[in-house]
């Protein structure tokens, strides 16, 4: 299942792809993360637990647990839940700790780029994002640095409590 509303935010559908999933293809969309189509699919059970090798599922949905850890395209304890989905990924459920497989190489990077700025804030939750906007208020340039794909960390998740519905 998968939200076609919200009652806050907009949204747009990206383009449809096929990620696989124990070898298995299951529909996923440009702009959404493994977790969500896994989820939209049916499957909860993204990995298990080192110890008693009990199964783990979407827990936090920020990339601040290991409950999303998976195997994707034959690399371990990729954070499926903000990890975004490309055509053609192989994805496989992560069973305890991990290892690196021989053949493993190192992600490529892209080259740096150089921004200049009176102040850098580090966090674009909600405190960031209204220090931001404070310091573009009193005349800063300001850059504004966050892990995640989209800004407002919990808040996104929270949007109904804050704004309430979209009329």
């Amino acid at each position: 299942m998968r939200l076609t509303e919200h009652p806050v935010l907009r949204f747009e559908r990206g383009r449809e792809v096929t990620i696989y999933f124990k070898g298995q293809p299951i529909r996923a969309y440009e702009g959404e993360t493994i977790a969500t189509a896994l989820h939209a699919a049916g499957i909860r059970v993204l990995n298990y637990s080192a110890n008693e090798k009990r199964p783990r599922g979407l827990f936090c949905a920020i990339g601040k647990c290991s409950s999303c850890l998976m195997v994707v395209n034959g690399i371990p304890n990729v954070r499926t839940c903000i990890t975004l989905v490309e055509d053609g990924m192989r994805i496989e459920p992560q069973h305890g700790k991990a290892r690196l497989p021989g053949e493993a190489k190192p992600p490529e990077f892209k080259e740096a780029k150089v921004v200049r700025a009176d102040i850098v804030i580090i966090g674009g939750g909600p405190a960031g994002l209204m220090a931001a906007i404070h310091a573009a208020d009193a005349g800063a340039s300001v850059v504004l640095l966050d892990e995640n794909p989209m800004l407002g960390g919990q808040l996104v998740k929270q949007t109904h409590k804050f704004f309430g519905k979209r009329e």
